[in-house]
């Protein structure tokens, strides 16, 4: 019996998101977890729509971290490449100096999740892509949270905080995740 599509679909969209899809990873480096969060970052960008000021996705996917953040070097690899014909490029947020509003991705690490969880409030309603691999993120209103069980990665979308930054997240990736604050529609 051959396997439903939209299975199929979900399956391929899970491969796409978790295998390290970006250039220049190899075995030998140390932090496989971090190296599977940077191809998460960017495998992402392809299920998430960005407005321009007229309506179109900006032509550079601007991803902001914390300087000190470990998750850096891995990072780096993505500087340049192309998702959705668009370049992606990095910024390192001095934490008390730099603002987050010209940033379309950022990625508030373990270290760095104090001093950028403080100015989520100030961009909360612009389309700024927030995520975290911080227990309990998504609950605090944060967009995108990456969890882990049972060896796994998951997602926990906060709908609430998407639907109010204008962003739109592609069904099949919503529907292999955990919603939460769904806003009911007549």
């Amino acid at each position: 019996m051959p396997l439903p599509v939209s299975f199929a679909c979900g399956c391929l969209l899970l491969g796409m998101l978790i295998w390290p899809a970006t250039p220049g990873y190899t075995d030998r480096d140390d932090n496989v977890e971090f190296k599977i969060e940077a191809a998460l970052l960017f495998n992402l960008t392809r299920f998430v729509t960005w407005p321009g000021a007229d309506g179109k996705e900006p032509n550079t996917l601007l991803i902001c971290v914390a300087k000190h953040d470990p998750f850096v070097p891995y990072l780096d690899e993505l500087h340049g490449q192309m998702t959705n014909h668009r370049s992606i490029d990095i910024r390192y947020l001095v934490e008390d100096a730099d603002s987050l509003q010209s940033c379309q991705m950022v990625f508030a690490g373990k270290s760095s999740r104090e001093a950028l969880q403080r100015k989520l409030p100030d961009i909360a309603s612009l389309p700024v892509l927030s995520i975290s691999d911080v227990h309990g993120f998504a609950k605090a209103g944060g967009m995108i949270e990456i969890t882990r069980r049972n060896n796994r990665l998951g997602f926990i979308f906060n709908m609430k905080s998407i639907n109010k930054s204008g962003l739109r997240v592609a069904a099949p990736l919503l529907q292999m995740s955990t919603l939460i604050n769904e806003e009911n529609k007549p």
